[in-house]
């Protein structure tokens, strides 16, 4: 059974130091790849390659690219085709405590992010 390591803000410092807790985990098959423990390379099929856009490829490239010719290992597993998750279910209650304080700052850095992206949008010309 793994064990998942997540560092959060320790509130009672001014100094900005972290907490870390340990906390079950368990393996599941890894979304990226799922389990086979590659992927396409992000720049040829990043967000899909539609049929017309396929059909312009040549006769060697569609081999290719069928074969897995323009695979990458997994940028999520790194070829080991599962990732360590928190297994939910063996928590205490002191642990998920901190599990969903875990998940409440992911969500928080998310939203941050995702407000960076759309200001640089917006700065770089953007319509809304």
């Amino acid at each position: 059974m793994p064990t998942i390591t997540i560092e959060l803000d320790d509130l009672t410092s001014e100094s900005g130091e972290k907490e870390r807790h340990e906390l079950p985990g368990r393996f599941e098959v890894c979304p990226r790849c799922e389990g086979e423990g590659r992927h396409v390379h992000e720049a040829i099929d990043g967000n899909g390659i539609t049929s017309s856009e396929f059909a312009e490829w040549d006769a060697d490239d569609r081999e290719t690219y069928l074969a897995g010719g323009y695979d990458v290992t997994c940028s999520v597993c790194r070829g080991l085709r599962v990732v360590a998750i928190v297994d939910e279910a063996l928590l205490t209650e002191a642990q998920r405590a901190v599990y969903e304080r875990h998940l409440a700052d992911e969500q928080d850095a998310a939203r941050e992010r995702a407000a960076d992206r759309f200001t640089r949008w917006q700065e770089s010309g953007g319509v809304s």
